[in-house]
């Protein structure tokens, strides 16, 4: 079996039965990310920058991370420094996301919720 790095097209797949829905303009903002996560699982977005490694909570940050690789133009490294983590954690969590079909379900439901926040703020434009 051939090892390749996960593109933000493969994870938006997986995360989706349907087609990723194109984001336009500026990057979504992590906060979002995290404020949604947060109230997913029921935690504080304290928790989720934290060091804990309690197994709910970082399922809860893993979901966050593989959200921010997808739904943002940034880089792993990039989402690695926001959440204090370094590269290889981030690139774990969305692997571990996209193989464990709860997860992705939450994932889904998140992004979906995010896009339909981004979508009010901009009919208030």
């Amino acid at each position: 079996m051939s090892r390749r790095l996960l593109s933000q097209e493969d994870v938006r797949q997986a995360l989706s039965n349907s087609p990723p829905v194109p984001i336009n303009g500026p990057d979504v903002v992590i906060s979002n990310i995290v404020e949604l996560v947060c109230y997913e699982f029921q935690v504080e977005p304290a928790e989720i920058y934290g060091r804990c490694q309690e197994r709910w909570l970082s399922k809860a940050r893993h979901v966050a991370m593989t959200l921010a690789h997808t739904e943002t133009s940034l880089s792993m490294n990039e989402i690695a420094v926001r959440f204090e983590r370094d590269r290889g954690t981030v690139q774990a969590a969305i692997k571990h996301i996209l193989s464990d079909k709860t997860l992705r379900g939450f994932a889904s439901t998140i992004r979906e919720k995010l896009h339909d926040k981004e979508n009010l703020n901009d009919s208030d434009s």
